[in-house]
C-alpha cells in the first residue's frame, strides 16, 4: 500500500489522465459528460432562438454545465492504482511527460 501512496504523490495531471480510472469513477465521468452535453445543447438551442421555459435555461446554465464538467474532470483524474500496478505501467506513464532533448540537425 505504501507504493501507492508514493506514486499518488508523484503523478502529474497528464499521468493521471493517461492512467486507468476505477469503474465507479468512469461511470461518474460518463454521466458528467452527458450532463455537460445536455446543458450545452440546451444553451445552443437558446442561442438559435428556440424559446425554452426559463427554468430549463437556468438549470442548464448553472447546474448541469458546472456539475457535469466538474464531475467529468474529477473522475478522470482518479487513478486505479491496483490496475496500474498489475500492468506495471508506472514507468510507461511516467515516460509520457519526460522531455526529450531537442536537437537541431
Amino acid at each position: 500500500m505504501e507504493i501507492f501512496t508514493e506514486k499518488q504523490n508523484e503523478l502529474s495531471v497528464v499521468e493521471r489522465i493517461a492512467a486507468p480510472t476505477p469503474p465507479l469513477f468512469a461511470w461518474i465521468r460518463n454521466i458528467g459528460a452527458v450532463l455537460a452535453a445536455v446543458a450545452g445543447a440546451v444553451l445552443a438551442l437558446q442561442e438559435q432562438g428556440v424559446q425554452l421555459p426559463e427554468i430549463v435555461t437556468i438549470i442548464a446554465d448553472k447546474a448541469l454545465l458546472v456539475s457535469g464538467v466538474i464531475a467529468a474532470l474529477v473522475s478522470q483524474l482518479t487513478v486505479d492504482f491496483s490496475k496500474l500496478a498489475e500492468k506495471n505501467i508506472f514507468e510507461k506513464v511516467s515516460n509520457l511527460t519526460k522531455k526529450k532533448p531537442y536537437t537541431v540537425s
